[in-house]
């Protein structure tokens, strides 16, 4: 591509010192200039492959340096000068548990919830306690506790009858009825009564 750039420049300034060396010069001198335009096309060929060549070394330099001052970079900021590789951190203490819907976590076993327990995690955590069954407690069987029994062996939670209820001493006879003024107002269903 380089050599048709170039031609296409050089191509017509050769053409008119051809014509002009064509039409005042002998045929020596015609040979002489041939032979020093041809040398001149293969010198500026040349010059533009050289040109090219060195233009590549030095793109490639270029890329190369680039590369290699970000890795520089990016080493010293990843691993500072000195500080050498970082020892492992410690993990927290973790115990998570299900809860309702979602997941939550302690920073030690929950007593009691060994078996909503999802899972732990930690330098140092301690396995929790295994989620056990318990059987349920069992009543041994007493006869004496069965209704039958405990009607017939009942013993009566009164001692007499209670006392009859007074009523008013005007009336003999008559029910007690609570004075007018202590009757409590009936209030109106704040549901049925309208809104005013």
């Amino acid at each position: 591509m380089p050599d048709s750039k170039l031609y296409s420049i050089i191509g017509p300034i050769i053409g008119t010192l051809s014509l002009l060396c064509l039409s005042a010069c002998t045929p020596e001198s015609k040979q002489a200039f041939n032979d020093n335009m041809t040398a001149a096309g293969n010198n500026i060929k040349g010059a533009a492959n050289n040109a090219a060549t060195v233009a590549g070394a030095v793109a490639t330099e270029a890329k190369d340096a680039t590369y290699e001052a970000s890795y520089h970079v990016q080493k010293w900021v990843v691993t500072p000068p000195g500080g050498g590789p970082k020892p492992p951190q410690a993990i927290a203490n973790r115990y998570c548990y299900h809860s309702l819907q979602d997941i939550l976590c302690y920073r030690a076993p929950m007593p009691g919830a060994e078996n909503r327990l999802v899972a732990y995690q930690g330098s140092d955590a301690e396995e929790p306690p295994q989620a056990t069954m318990q059987l349920l407690p069992t009543h041994p069987y007493d006869s004496s506790q069965q209704p039958a029994s405990r009607v017939a062996n009942a013993s009566p939670v009164f001692i007499g009858m209670p006392p009859e209820v007074k009523g008013d001493v005007s009336q003999p006879g008559a029910p007690a009825t609570p004075p007018m003024d202590k009757i409590p107002e009936q209030q109106p269903n704040p549901v049925t009564t309208p809104q005013l």
